[in-house]
């Protein structure tokens, strides 16, 4: 049973304790993505989750996702990751208020770095954030035993300095993590692709026939305009070239190794040929397949 103080009314319940869960854990994944837009958007904490749960996730299960959500089965993805970090959060959240040794615990064991520190940092950023934001919120709603104590006594909840705190903090994850995607996109190497110009191929595809479209229902045009050529694959971040970095080395077995940058493939002789493309996992008359028009410098020629 909540706690009741003269001056400041009854003490927080158990939601209180979800809803401290809950801001902690946004004010961690705002701050770790902050943190990811500036040290590479592969290091994000919830693409890092994402990513595990892919490459655990076996092939009958992936080609089920591709099969049934389609372009979408990434967002579903995320979105379950999304379900499953708020009810983790809630739990801890209850949990910790209580224990706060618990929430701490739980904290430090999702930060161990895997791939180097630079990888873990937003991790670990987010999580110093998110443990910094878990005492302001519990000082906020009354408990007033050290965090490394006993559970803690609640002489008094004074609400409004309790909704001020959460919704400071609530604004700040939000603002680091819309700040930290508006980042992330810059780097999309979005102007580079917008520069790119690719020259006339010296070796040309013929022309299609006059009027190749069939007319028929469900039957696709000759050709998949860019636009609605599909794109399925289990990459939560795609990957993104910028043209003015970019460059080519190839070594190994070979007797002078090469190193080409994007001006030196365009400068090479290109031919263009119409490729039909088809998922893996596309049925008999599914919609994960295009033709198109492709332009390249030819693999065996350069080797």
């Amino acid at each position: 049973m909540d706690r009741v103080d003269a001056e400041t009314g009854p003490g927080p319940s158990r939601s209180i304790g979800g809803l401290i869960g809950v801001l902690t854990a946004a004010v961690a994944i705002g701050a770790g993505e902050l943190v990811a837009a500036l040290v590479g958007p592969s290091s994000s904490p919830v693409l890092a989750v994402g990513g595990a749960a892919v490459d655990a996730s076996p092939e009958w299960l992936k080609a089920f996702a591709i099969r049934t959500f389609g372009e979408a089965d990434k967002v579903v993805l995320l979105l379950g990751i999304g379900a499953v970090l708020l009810a983790v959060a809630i739990a801890l959240g209850v949990a910790g208020w209580r224990r706060p040794r618990l929430a701490i615990g739980a904290a430090a064991a999702v930060t161990r770095p895997a791939t180097g520190f630079g990888a873990a940092l937003p991790s670990l950023v987010g999580t110093a954030a998110g443990l910094l934001a878990f005492v302001r919120l519990r000082e906020a709603a009354g408990a007033d035993a050290p965090l490394l104590a006993a559970p803690p006594t609640i002489p008094g909840y004074d609400r409004r300095h309790f909704l001020r705190t959460a919704a400071a903090l609530a604004g700040l994850a939000a603002v680091g993590g819309g700040l930290g995607r508006v980042l992330a996109r810059r780097g999309e190497a979005v102007e580079s692709r917008a520069a790119a110009r690719i020259p006339p191929p010296s070796d040309p595809t013929p022309a299609p026939p006059p009027d190749p479209n069939l007319a028929v229902p469900e039957v696709s045009a000759y050709r998949t305009p860019n636009e609605d050529f599909y794109r399925v694959d289990t990459a939560l971040l795609v990957p993104t070239i910028d043209a003015t970095t970019w460059s080519l080395r190839v070594h190994g077995m070979v007797e002078r190794e090469l190193v080409l940058d994007y001006a030196d493939v365009l400068a090479r002789p290109l031919i263009e040929r119409d490729i039909t493309l088809a998922c893996v996992s596309n049925e008999v008359g599914g919609p994960y397949v295009g033709n198109a028009t492709w332009i390249g410098a030819p693999l065996a020629d350069l080797l």
